[in-house]
């Protein structure tokens, strides 16, 4: 009995010297399967998960605990029924471990991550339209004109290469705590001519929470992500495209070990190539209208796109979208016909976008102040064709006002010492005549042509003389064509003596006649 007890005895100390010797060499406590691997910032397929991997963690063996991989678990997927479908595990891929500062990892809950792509689909171009004007209200007199400037801009939100994405994420929790998600990320990749997955560039959000306690245990909980990504390459290049997740989480327990620890989940989701988008290439017409149609007059007088002048001055412009942004620049001549307010309006308008804008102008007559045109009627005694010291004006003599086409507008009689006037006149060409009155003779011209200014005051004296005996000469008259006016010739002496001759003639033969005819009666009886 005694002999018992004691080899008892020794096999219980034997037992606990082993216990003791071999507890440095303990596995670590961490739930999931698989090999642990510091992560390096490679995702799963790259970083040689499930493969047995070298222990590159001070305090930590690379077989002292396990990575799970994503959808090994088989989760399934929640329909709207309630029940669910075997998660696939083929493609799915393990979580990668971090670990910093500090050799005293904690337990960590094990997620499995896999989604689906539910659309891949082209983005037309967000295209921006704006047109404004150097001026929206002008004031214009009739006969005026001026130059506007109107700016079209075209800008186009997006890549011609943009795709848009939607689909579903579906989380497993296999540990016993909630995940404390730290980060998310969610990126389209592709292959193009070699064996490397490249990351397109991304904006796509999900909504797969953040925080502590984020992702509670159990599942699958079904996220949702939405978003675009744009290939910077040819989509006839792309071999190969996909839409990877990666969800990080990190849990620490109460109270907190030292250290930090992350861990990584990764799912990979293959998808055929979207269709290419459509055409990049849009058209722009500028369109104009005035109201009222008529009264204001306008001509395109230079286009310019981006500086450079277009081919066409009343377009329509074709641009390609893939090299926007554009700037044109109209610029229009308004010639004002008609007093009166309009509006100008201008359109801009790629397919169904448009934008518009009104130019006020108001058109005014132009005040014209009145012009006029007087003078003296001179009594040249001297006959030298000026207004001497002593000389008087001549009264009631008609004095005749034509117009450019030499039919009468006015006429007057000077008075009042000779003066006369004709007020109120538009500018414009204007001929000066006097009617010479019998028994004088001009000494001047009789007739003034002139072109009569805005406001102008013209002065124009006309100058006669009573003939002494002999014949007169006439000074030289300015030659002037009337249309459709009466021309009248200045008096000379040499008229008035050949008028009395001629009278005396017709005296004397009357009385001839007269003689002759008493004569024959007398004779008769």
């Amino acid at each position: 009995m005694n002999e018992m007890l004691r080899r008892s005895a020794i096999i219980l100390l034997a037992s606990a010297l082993l216990f003791f010797l071999a507890s440095p060499f303990m596995p670590v406590a961490a739930s999931g399967k698989g090999d642990i691997v510091q992560s390096t910032g490679e995702r799963g397929e790259e970083s040689g998960i499930g493969e047995e991997a070298e222990d590159e963690s001070p305090g930590l063996e690379a077989t002292s605990a396990e990575t799970p991989y994503a959808g090994e678990a088989a989760a399934a997927e929640a329909g709207e029924d309630g029940e669910a479908e075997q998660a696939p595990s083929s493609d799915l891929k393990a979580a990668a471990l971090s670990i910093e500062n500090g050799p005293d990892p904690w337990e960590v809950t094990s997620l499995d991550v896999w989604k689906d792509v539910d659309l891949v689909e082209a983005v037309d171009p967000e295209i921006g339209l704006e047109k404004t004007a150097s001026e929206d209200y002008l004031e214009m007199t009739v006969g005026e004109k001026k130059e506007i400037t109107f700016t079209i801009e075209v800008t186009a939100g997006l890549s011609p290469d943009t795709y848009h994405i939607t689909g579903n994420i579906f989380v497993q929790n296999k540990g016993d705590w909630p995940a404390d998600v730290t980060a998310v990320s969610d990126t389209v990749e592709y292959k193009a001519g070699g064996p490397s997955w490249i990351a397109a560039p991304s904006s796509i959000t999900t909504t797969v929470p953040l925080g502590d306690n984020a992702i509670p245990t159990g599942g699958p909980h079904v996220y949702s992500y939405e978003g675009t990504f744009t290939l910077p390459v040819a989509l006839s290049s792309v071999s190969s495209m996909s839409n990877l997740i990666e969800i990080t989480i990190s849990n620490k327990p109460d109270p907190p070990k030292p250290g930090m620890q992350t861990w990584t989940f990764h799912s990979r989701q293959d998808f055929d190539k979207p269709a290419a988008g459509g055409p990049q290439v849009v058209t722009l017409e500028d369109i104009e209208s005035v109201d009222p149609p008529t009264g204001l007059g306008y001509e395109i007088k230079s286009v310019t796109v981006n500086g450079a002048p277009a081919a066409s001055l009343t377009g329509p412009w074709s641009l390609d979208l893939a090299t926007a942004p554009y700037t044109l620049l109209i610029t229009k001549e308004l010639t004002a016909e008609a007093a009166g307010t309009y509006t100008l309006n201008n359109k801009a308008r790629i397919g169904e976008l448009e934008d518009e804008v009104e130019v006020d102008i108001e058109v005014k007559q132009e005040e014209v102040l009145p012009a006029s045109i007087a003078g003296t009627k001179w009594l040249d005694a001297n006959g030298n064709g000026t207004a001497d010291e002593g000389e008087s004006g001549l009264d009631e003599v008609t004095i005749q006002l034509l117009d450019a086409d030499g039919l009468p507008v006015a006429s007057t009689k000077s008075a009042a010492g000779g003066a006369y006037s004709f007020g109120g006149l538009k500018p414009g060409r204007y001929t000066v005549q006097e009617i010479v009155p019998f028994g004088y003779e001009a000494t001047a011209p009789t007739a003034v042509t002139f072109d009569l200014l805005p406001g102008q005051k013209k002065k124009v004296d006309f100058f006669n003389r009573v003939p002494v005996g002999g014949e007169v000469v006439t000074p030289p008259v300015e030659p002037q064509v009337q249309v459709g006016a009466e021309q009248t010739l200045p008096a000379t002496g040499f008229d008035v003596v050949y008028l009395f001759i001629m009278m005396g003639s017709l005296f004397a033969a009357g009385a001839l006649l007269a003689s002759l005819g008493a004569a024959r009666m007398i004779r008769a009886r």
